[in-house]
């Protein structure tokens, strides 16, 4: 999949997250797959466990999951 976003885009998010993240021990993530023909919330499970995002320090993680075509988000 190419990217999504533009360098400036991808930054600005950067950014946004660090700011967020600055306030909290949790971490972030953004995941962008192109499809999700099933059940997104799966889907996005699926990924937070392959990204290994359960092992966490502090086991506070957060994804969001975009499937853009299929225009699904968890």
């Amino acid at each position: 999949m190419t990217h999504p976003l533009s360098p400036a885009e991808e930054n600005e998010l950067v950014q946004v997250i660090a700011q967020a993240e600055a306030g909290t021990t949790g971490e972030i993530r953004v995941h962008f797959d192109r499809r999700c023909s099933g059940d997104v919330l799966a889907r996005a499970k699926r990924v937070f466990l392959h990204l290994g995002m359960e092992k966490t320090q502090n086991r506070n993680a957060v994804l969001i999951y975009l499937a853009l075509d299929s225009r699904k988000v968890a």
